[in-house]
């Protein structure tokens, strides 16, 4: 489960001459996959929200999988762009994330990482920030990203009352216009 709060308290120091408790096995901790941002990794480094992550309880596996491929645009254009996009996505971080359990957290800060794991996997990753959110809100669901997402709006009834209110309106000036032009009412 992640936690929000402070992290654990270091151990307490033992006296001198007494024999060291044995050690305890600790649970195991939920997972997170992280695909660092090309241009946050690079100018930034991702140490602190590494260190955050691991702080609210995660197993952090940061992949050395370097760009994920889109890229902005480039992922999204045809031909060649989009080969070279797909075969570094393919190289690492891809695979990492289809091979990852379904209770693992996905994590990609840049929109074009996110995008790029979501239409080439059947996962949607979290930003950082959503991360956080799960924390507060209490254990995640499976796929973690469940937890965040809103299911996307339907805008197909939306845009035809749009576009069928838009096309009245464009009728009904045509029809007032070609009235003034012709002759017909002066007004």
């Amino acid at each position: 489960m992640l936690r929000a709060g402070r992290p654990a308290a270091p151990p307490p120091r033992r006296p001198a001459g007494r024999p060291a408790a044995p050690a305890r096995r600790s649970p195991r901790r939920p997972a997170a996959l992280v695909q660092v941002h090309c241009h946050h990794g690079a100018v930034l480094g991702y140490d602190r929200e590494k260190e955050l992550l691991e702080q609210m309880g995660l197993e952090v596996t940061i992949p050395d999988s370097g760009c994920c491929g889109m890229a902005g645009s480039f992922g999204f254009e045809r031909g060649q762009r989009y080969e070279v996009s797909q075969a570094c996505g393919e190289r690492v971080i891809l695979p990492a994330v289809r091979a990852a359990p379904q209770s693992t957290v996905v994590i990609a800060d840049g929109f074009s990482c996110r995008e790029q794991i979501g239409q080439a996997t059947d996962r949607r990753p979290l930003h950082l920030a959503q991360v956080l959110r799960l924390a507060a809100g209490g254990p995640p669901a499976r796929p973690p990203e469940e937890g965040c997402w809103q299911q996307r709006p339907r805008s197909g009834p939306l845009l035809a009352v749009l576009a069928a209110a838009a096309l009245g309106a464009a009728g009904g000036a045509a029809v007032i216009m070609s009235r003034r032009f012709s002759g017909g009412s002066h007004g």
